[in-house]
């Protein structure tokens, strides 16, 4: 066998795979969403402490105890 009848790799190879494209770093969208996931928790967390707060103690809230029973 001569070697123009021998089979190259060269073409049996896979061409090589492109970088995805990427986005600028300095992209205002990507900052405010970056803020925004940031802040996120943040905003959260305040919310659930002020929905915590009771505004009359519970005791007020409670009528009078009927007789006989025991807390």
């Amino acid at each position: 066998m001569d070697a123009a009848a021998k089979a190259t790799w060269r073409y049996l190879r896979r061409p090589p795979q492109s970088d995805p494209p990427r986005h600028p770093a300095g992209s205002p969208l990507l900052l405010l969403l970056w803020l925004l996931l940031w802040l996120l928790p943040l905003l959260r967390l305040r919310r659930v402490q002020g929905a915590a707060l009771l505004r009359t103690p519970p005791s007020c809230t409670m009528g009078p105890t009927p007789p006989g029973h025991r807390p």
